[in-house]
């Protein structure tokens, strides 16, 4: 398997328009890059200047979601691979910090920006900064990005969401 360094591609929406994402793969394309991870940020209202408008592509908009298969697309027809950035707690362990490391694995699904820790009871959790529009995250039903806590557990050498709940 051929491995390219990859780049974390944040669309700022809704300022996403079809020929900028076009623009982007081409430029990371040319720049020997193997792909992108694709993660999307979502200024409130006070963070757009005086005057902005929230068009054309609104988060989760039909015109958001097109660009987004049409992005997937481009990738794949130039040979170059995308993650959808789901925020997810990716780990990979190994006994050293200096490695060998066994295989990435997704600890905590919509779990990103997350930290594990063990508490004075010894029960393990995950700090994690949630994003709940994206569908089907389980650590909070707020409209927008919080902290959360998620219980977690060690099933053989690697850390999981506790099944029972804490």
């Amino acid at each position: 398997m051929e491995r390219r360094l990859r780049a974390w591609w944040f669309w700022m929406t809704p300022k996403v328009l079809s020929e900028g994402v076009a623009k982007d793969i081409a430029a990371m394309e040319r720049a020997g890059m193997g792909g992108a991870l694709m993660m999307t940020h979502e200024p409130s209202q006070g963070a757009l200047r005086s005057g902005e408008k929230l068009q054309p592509a609104p988060y989760n908009s039909a015109t958001y979601l097109e660009l987004r298969r049409q992005a997937f697309n481009d990738f794949a027809t130039r040979g170059m691979q995308a993650d959808r950035g789901l925020d997810d707690a990716v780990v990979a362990s190994a006994a050293d910090a200096r490695g060998p490391y066994g295989p990435r694995y997704t600890a905590l699904t919509h779990g990103g920006h997350g930290n594990f820790f063990q508490d004075h009871t010894g029960q393990w959790w995950a700090c994690v900064f949630n994003q709940p529009s994206q569908a089907g995250s389980p650590y909070c039903s707020l409209p927008e990005c919080w902290p959360a806590l998620a219980p977690m557990c060690w099933e053989g050498d690697r850390i999981l969401p506790a099944a029972t709940g804490v």
